[in-house]
């Protein structure tokens, strides 16, 4: 039995390294976004809103392996009397036509569903394969200030936190217990 679980340990761990980093960063407005300051919000002519995000600082060379877009709707949910629909441009917005979408509307995230996923958009802007025309959300109003795109990309952190230390495991009854120093207290 031991044998068998250090082997999916190690295994686990071999396949984890072969995989490399993933750096996830957000783009937004708020102070918990690496990229502050970087998106900007517009109306539509033809109802809701534009939303573009400058990512200028995402490697040129960034493979995306997820993203995921937060219209911040409040801290509980919000019962919703319509639709999200959220559509990556293939153009930017002219006059009061309704503007050029690429593809489907995104879908909700489970469990939660409190975000989109953009991975095939963001990624697609990444490669240069589409262009940056931002999003068309059409839904309730949300908090511009609390809203933001998730980027997880494969990398190196540019300032990584440090390490725990103290680092001390315990088995107990088949449970393994951690225990460890916080980085940053409170």
């Amino acid at each position: 039995m031991k044998k068998t679980a250090f082997s999916l340990f190690l295994t686990a761990l071999l396949s984890a390294a072969a995989f490399g980093d993933v750096v996830t960063e957000r783009w937004g407005l708020g102070k918990s976004c690496q990229h502050a300051g970087t998106v900007t919000f517009s109306a539509a002519a033809a109802g809701g809103t534009i939303v573009t995000f400058d990512l200028s600082d995402l490697p040129k060379d960034a493979k995306v392996v997820r993203a995921r877009f937060r219209p911040y709707l409040g801290a509980g949910g919000v019962p919703l009397a319509e639709p999200i629909v959220v559509q990556a441009l293939s153009a930017a917005p002219a006059g009061k036509d309704e503007p050029a979408v690429t593809g489907k509307a995104m879908e909700l995230v489970p469990p939660r569903y409190k975000s989109f996923d953009a991975t095939e958009i963001v990624a697609a802007w990444a490669s240069g394969k589409l262009a940056n025309n931002g999003l068309w959300y059409r839904g309730p109003k949300f908090d511009q200030a609390r809203t933001f795109l998730e980027i997880s990309t494969d990398g190196k952190l540019a300032d990584p936190p440090p390490p725990v230390t103290g680092l001390k495991a315990v088995c107990r009854g088949g449970q393994v217990f951690l225990a460890f120093n916080e980085v940053n207290t409170p």
